[in-house]
C-alpha cells in the first residue's frame, strides 16, 4: 500500500501526489536543503572540535615568576594579596593555611589575571555561554 495521495502540498500549495504532505519537487528541494544544513552543521562541529581545549599559552612567565597555568586549582585573595593554589599546594591543618602557595607581587597581578582568564577561556571555549546573544 502506497502513502501517496492527491492532496494540497503543505509547502507550495499545489495539488499533486504528495508523500507526507509534500509534492515531489518540494520533497527534492527540502532534501537538498537538509543536505546543505547537515554539511554546514558538520563543518561547525568540526571547527568547534578543532578549537576545543587548545590554548595558545599554558605557562605564565614574568621577571620574578613562572607558573604552569594547567597546575592551578584556584586563586584566593587574602590580606597579603593574591595566592595561587596549585595541585602541589598542601593544606596545613595546624596553622589553618596553605603551605607552599604562590604569592603574586602587586606589580604583576593584572598581567597574571589577564593571562589566567585568557587561558581558561581558551580551554573552556566549548562550554562557555556566548553573552553577545543575550
Amino acid at each position: 500500500m502506497s502513502d501517496t495521495i492527491t492532496q494540497e502540498c503543505k509547502c507550495c500549495g499545489n495539488e499533486d501526489d504528495c508523500i507526507e504532505g509534500l509534492c515531489q519537487s518540494c520533497s527534492i528541494y527540502n532534501y537538498e536543503l537538509q543536505k546543505k544544513v547537515d554539511l554546514l552543521t558538520l563543518g561547525l562541529l568540526q571547527e568547534k572540535t578543532k578549537k576545543k581545549g587548545k590554548v595558545t599559552e599554558s605557562i605564565f612567565t614574568s621577571d620574578v615568576l613562572v607558573v604552569p597555568l594547567a597546575d592551578i586549582q584556584h586563586i584566593e585573595k587574602n590580606q597579603y594579596g593574591l595566592m595561587i593554589i596549585t595541585k602541589h599546594t598542601k593544606w596545613n591543618f595546624e596553622h589553618d593555611t596553605w603551605e607552599n602557595a604562590i604569592f603574586l607581587p602587586d606589580r604583576i597581578k593584572a598581567e597574571f589575571t589577564k593571562a589566567w582568564c585568557r587561558y581558561r577561556q581558551e580551554l573552556e571555549i566549548d562550554t562557555l555561554k556566548d553573552l553577545t546573544e543575550i
